[in-house]
């Protein structure tokens, strides 16, 4: 299991459905711009490995994790497309097999004290709670942090702008995962757009995009700490303005800032096994 201490650099991480290949590159470039430093990919439609491996060149400063990992077949497509990390909805006895052989970080879904131990016991110290609202949110999160008091999360599920801030107070939550923050009609239209001018022209399409980008005083721009009062970005597009992800962050307090800090502990897990990452050599990480 490898080590990344900087996945968390960001403790929002945004969740993402690919429905088109040509939405994976400009969204990654999209959410890299505004100071996300993790991406989860989740395995719901064919395009998910292609985007993560063109996501990874794109953008090599950003992880690019996979979710929705339920068995081997998107197991290997995760490692073979150079998955940063892998995250799965829930975790039974033939995934925590497949994932002693994975040379990256994983995080295995639970949503019960019972599943939390469980994936303890196998060397996961930080586990991805979900679904996190329909499983109690924030006050089973509250309830666990003492009797489990070695593990961390990551809740998914039903989190929002209106209660992230919620999730991220808690002394046992590392980060927070979901897609409030990407407007799905703006991505549509991205991709629309794209299959009409063709990759060769994406060039001049983040030329807009950056030129366009709103210019924010020195105290709030894009930051790669976690202080970011929440923005939305336009971006000029040849059919007008287009509403594009994202609105990022909230202030958070200094005294917040080192509680996530103090909880950024060690990504453990079982011993690196052989699973292959063909799309960087069988790199574990950048």
């Amino acid at each position: 299991m490898s080590e990344n201490p900087d996945l968390f650099a960001c403790p929002i991480v945004p969740v993402l459905t690919i429905n088109t290949p040509e939405q994976a590159v400009p969204l990654a470039e999209t959410l890299g711009k505004v100071g996300f430093s993790a991406l989860e990919v989740t395995f719901r439609t064919a395009h998910a490995a292609s985007a993560i491996a063109a996501m990874r060149k794109a953008c090599p400063n950003l992880h690019i994790g996979a979710g929705t990992i339920t068995g081997a077949a998107q197991f290997d497509a995760a490692c073979a497309a150079g998955s940063d990390f892998l995250v799965s909805p829930g975790t039974g006895p033939t995934l925590f097999e497949l994932f002693k052989q994975a040379t990256m970080p994983v995080f295995p879904g639970i949503a019960t004290p019972s599943e939390a131990l469980a994936a303890y016991e196998q060397g996961y110290k930080i586990q991805k709670f979900f679904p996190a609202s329909a499983n109690g949110g924030t006050a089973m999160l509250k309830a666990m942090s003492a009797p489990l008091a070695d593990i961390s999360f990551m809740p998914t599920g039903g989190i929002h702008r209106e209660n992230m801030q919620d999730y991220l107070a808690l002394p046992n939550v590392v980060s927070i995962g979901g897609s409030w923050m990407i407007d799905a009609d703006a991505l549509a239209a991205t991709a629309r757009r794209l299959r009409g001018v063709g990759r060769d022209d994406t060039t001049v399409l983040r030329a807009q995009e950056q030129d366009a980008r709103c210019n924010l005083p020195a105290e709030e721009a894009p930051p790669a700490a976690r202080e970011e009062p929440a923005h939305n970005r336009l971006a000029q597009s040849g059919d007008g303005q287009v509403r594009r992800a994202v609105s990022y962050g909230a202030r958070r307090g200094e005294g917040q800032e080192q509680r996530v800090q103090g909880n950024r502990r060690r990504v453990q897990g079982p011993s690196a096994g052989g699973a292959a990452r063909a799309a960087d050599g069988g790199e574990a990480q950048r």
